[in-house]
């Protein structure tokens, strides 16, 4: 019986250890990798602008990907969220949205990404 106890006192110890070390690259094996930008604009102004590479467009609707985040137990956690834009004038490097977007100025949106995105994904911010 000491024998069992003893094993399955090693065994948890060295489980912490791993996942103290190894931890956060577990974590990001598998998560896409994302650069971010902030939406621009005068706060209490009404104009928001995004950079032209943080647009997606899907069978004619236009939307962004908004970086959420919320606090892990040891790190904070970033999710992506699908958010359908109305695009009122675009130039060489930044779309203007209309009054109705949900987009506000200083939300991060989603420039590139290595991987496949998609709403509600966990990602890695980089």
């Amino acid at each position: 019986m000491k024998t069992i106890y003893l094993c399955s006192l090693v065994l948890v110890l060295l489980s912490l250890v791993f996942f103290t070390f190894f931890g956060d690259s577990l974590y990001e094996l598998g998560k896409p990798k994302v650069d971010t930008a902030r939406a621009t604009g005068v706060v209490g102004q009404k104009e928001v602008f995004i950079p032209i590479d943080a647009l997606f467009s899907e069978k004619g609707e236009d939307y962004v990907y908004l970086l959420q985040s919320e606090r892990g137990y040891c790190r904070t956690i970033y999710t992506l969220s699908r958010v359908g834009i109305e695009v009122e004038s675009i130039n060489n490097e930044r779309a203007m949205l209309s009054l109705q977007s949900r987009v506000r100025t200083g939300d991060r949106v989603v420039i590139n990404a290595d991987g496949i995105v998609s709403d509600g994904i966990r990602v890695i911010v980089g």
